[in-house]
């Protein structure tokens, strides 16, 4: 699944909302993406290991949610980190939530076709918010 929309329209929260739905149902993991690749290049530091292993066992869950994709981080390394992730996730058919500020148009630019084939296959869900207000309060 696919949640696109600006700033502030309640991607995060649903995804927190999601979570306590799921607790005790499924395993599952929450990530923003800017902590996966934090995390993965600890683990590679740390280990020596091939980024490919550390981040196996980062999203090997039966429901993973990464938010914020394509945020902070721009560069080939984070594309194909999130290469991997969305190709093992999909070979293995594992539920997975991706959240995004960018619009489809955007992502495939940052992530390229071969991510997207598999993101926007026929069995995928995208919601996709235009023109979405902030909601979070402003000023306080």
């Amino acid at each position: 699944m696919l949640y696109l929309g600006g700033v502030g329209i309640g991607k995060s929260y649903f995804c927190s909302a999601l979570i306590g739905k799921m607790h005790g149902i499924v395993s599952y993991r929450y990530w923003s993406e800017l902590e996966l690749i934090s995390s993965v290049c600890k683990e590679m530091d740390s280990r020596h290991s091939h980024y490919l292993e550390s981040l196996k066992y980062k999203i090997d869950y039966e429901f993973l949610i990464v938010d914020d994709i394509c945020g902070k981080i721009k560069n080939d390394w984070r594309n194909e980190i999130m290469f991997s992730l969305i190709d093992q996730r999909y070979r293995y058919n594992k539920p997975t939530l991706l959240t995004s500020n960018l619009s489809i148009n955007q992502l495939t630019d940052e992530l390229g076709e071969r991510c997207m084939s598999r993101l926007l296959e026929k069995d995928s869900l995208i919601l996709e918010v235009v023109n979405g207000q902030d909601l979070r309060p402003i000023g306080l």
